[in-house]
């Protein structure tokens, strides 16, 4: 899509996406300091704690299917912002449920709708970027990650001060409904973004003779795409640490791991992947994302396997710093190199690879929740942790020697 001659209207466009991105980062990221407060709450079991995400991701499923289909036909615009609103109303209300059948239905809606707007958002900005699709990409997550670090702070906080997982949905909700129409009316009322996705079509038409098609058969014959998902289906297992830490460690010992400690910790691994993704943001034309992106997995497994097996506060807020620097970007890179695969099938690329994501979600966070609870909670665990590997292992299948390099020798 050709945008120079509206540098000024995408230039705004963007802004608006990077504080979407921003308000969504805070608000998914919160339910990793808050899980204990809604767990006493409700009185819930490690196994039925980690439905709520397993829950989310199987629906979820169903909204990327309809983004793969339709996603590059509608106006991104228009449709993030209508669900942006969905999800901040969703979100206000949260805390009005005492009952835990209602709670549930409610909080799987704001992860459906939180999933969407990541897709969703990071597809705008790379037709918004066009051929910067590198940098816009990485530059919309560096803002997720100031979101990250903000989160477990904002909802720690909240939490003292109110002493109930409420409140803190409550803002986070407010804050997402006010982007939402925001980006709904600039994009209607503006003709460049009203029609915006008309152009889109009419480039992929140009360049791959189909107008709003989906190339399922080059799709399905592109080994490098089928890897990707499948790696990112593994690694999405690795979510199960970081949504359950807090609890792991309070659970361990409350004196030694207090949910001030275990914030600092989460924002030890934000304030990382903020210099991960800032850093790729600059250098995205100098990094091999494949080799990149594989061989900072392997490593932070073990980084984590081994705090794990000190169990000190500074041994995880060490590894958590080391693992936000080294992967904390691996997501965006896994994104990128999606969407150089299909360019003009962002929004079906970036639905693939949330796809593959909700189906390890749904998988690995009730396998491991199952594990916590009826063989051991260090186990599920460790076993999160070396979710990092395999994708990896699926790299190195579908690039080859290409991902062996971690630096691209075409680029001094």
């Amino acid at each position: 899509m050709d945008t120079s001659g509206n540098s000024r209207t995408v230039k705004f466009a963007m802004t608006i996406c990077m504080v979407m991105m921003f308000a969504m980062a805070v608000s998914s990221n919160m339910y990793a300091t808050l899980v204990s407060s809604i767990i006493d709450n409700f009185g819930l079991s490690k196994t039925v704690a980690s439905s709520f995400t397993a829950a989310s991701s199987i629906c979820s499923m169903g909204v990327m299917l309809f983004i793969m289909v339709f996603g590059d036909r509608l106006n991104k615009g228009v449709t993030l912002g209508i669900v942006c609103s969905v999800y901040g109303l969703s979100m206000i209300i949260l805390g009005a449920f005492t009952n835990f059948l209602l709670f549930f239905v409610d909080f799987t809606l704001v992860g459906v709708c939180g999933s969407f707007v990541d897709s969703v958002d990071g597809a705008h900005m790379s037709d918004l970027a066009g051929e910067n699709r590198s940098k816009g990409i990485a530059a919309l997550h560096t803002i997720f990650a100031v979101g990250a670090i903000v989160s477990p702070n904002f909802a720690a906080f909240m939490l003292l001060r109110s002493g109930s997982y409420k409140q803190p949905y409550l803002v986070a909700g407010y804050v997402l409904l006010a982007v939402g129409l925001i980006m709904l009316v600039y994009t209607l009322k503006d003709p460049f973004l009203r029609t915006s996705h008309r152009a889109i079509a009419a480039a992929a038409s140009k360049q791959g003779g189909r107008k709003f098609s989906l190339p399922i058969k080059e799709m399905l014959h592109s080994k490098r795409l089928v890897m990707l998902a499948l790696g990112t289906f593994f690694n999405t297992g690795s979510y199960y640490l970081f949504t359950m830490l807090t609890d792991y460690l309070t659970g361990i010992d409350p004196v030694v791991f207090p949910i001030a400690v275990c914030s600092i910790i989460h924002t030890c691994y934000n304030s990382g992947m903020l210099v991960s993704r800032t850093a790729l943001s600059v250098f995205s034309r100098r990094i091999n994302l494949s080799g990149f992106s594989a061989w900072s997995g392997i490593l932070c497994a073990i980084a984590l396997v081994s705090a794990t097996a000190i169990t000190t506060p500074a041994a995880f807020m060490a590894a958590m710093l080391f693992v936000g620097l080294i992967g904390g970007a691996n997501y965006t890179m896994r994104m990128i190199l999606v969407c150089n695969e299909f360019p003009n099938n962002s929004a079906s690329m970036m639905a693939i690879v949330n796809i593959s994501a909700s189906l390890g979600s749904t998988v690995f966070y009730m396998l491991f929740g199952a594990v916590a609870d009826n063989i051991s909670y260090t186990l599920s665990m460790v076993l999160s942790m070396c979710c990092y590997i395999m994708p990896a292992f699926f790299t190195f299948i579908g690039y080859g020697r290409e991902a062996l390099p971690v630096l691209r020798k075409d680029v001094i």
